[in-house]
């Protein structure tokens, strides 16, 4: 009796103690390009790393797409104005077993539309369509990954505020000061 108490119990211990192993990781989930002073061209990249868990090789294809439906996007994001000024390196990857690949997002704004752009805080998405490499015969794994990519324009800087002249006003007021003095003495002394 104790056997067959004891065979559900160690069955038990297996399945909840077992590692089950996914089969494509990436990350980051999501990520920020936040531009603080000035559009610097070459400074803005993220990093999206895939992770291939599966026992053979893996195809990832990459590329860049508008939120959809535009409800996912967070509050206070819009979309970015051309998709072109993102571009994501290598768009076609293959990933060993048990490998990992590296795909580039680098940021820039073509320099005629800096100016229009600052202030701007914009999301897309970097969308990644992974199956078995061609030449694997493990059938069709059709995954799909998307990865938040959050960008945040520099702010305009501000006007320089003029700071009043207060030595010429200060000048002004002496002056209207002794010409009333001035005048109130001649009218005194005529009296």
């Amino acid at each position: 009796m104790k056997k067959i108490v004891l065979i559900p119990i160690f069955i038990l211990v297996i399945c909840f103690f077992t590692v089950n192993v996914a089969g494509v990781t990436v990350t980051p989930a999501k990520f920020s390009i936040i531009l603080e002073d000035d559009y610097k061209p070459g400074n803005f990249t993220g990093i999206i790393t895939v992770s291939n868990n599966y026992e053979y090789n893996i195809s990832v294809n990459a590329r860049l797409q508008h939120p959809d439906p535009l409800d996912y996007m967070q509050p206070g994001r819009t979309i970015i104005k051309n998709l072109a000024w993102i571009k994501i390196e290598p768009s076609n990857q293959i990933i060993s077993a048990d490998g990992k690949g590296k795909f580039y997002v680098n940021f820039s704004v073509p320099e005629e539309y800096q100016e229009e752009c600052l202030d701007s805080r914009w999301e897309s998405w970097a969308s990644l369509k992974i199956n078995a490499a061609s030449e694997e015969n493990a059938g069709s794994i059709n995954e799909g990954y998307l990865v938040r990519i959050y960008i945040n324009t520099p702010v305009p800087p501000e006007e320089p505020v003029e700071e009043p002249n207060t030595i010429g006003q200060t000048v002004v007021i002496l002056l209207f000061i002794i010409v009333i003095i001035l005048v109130g003495i001649l009218l005194f002394k005529k009296k």
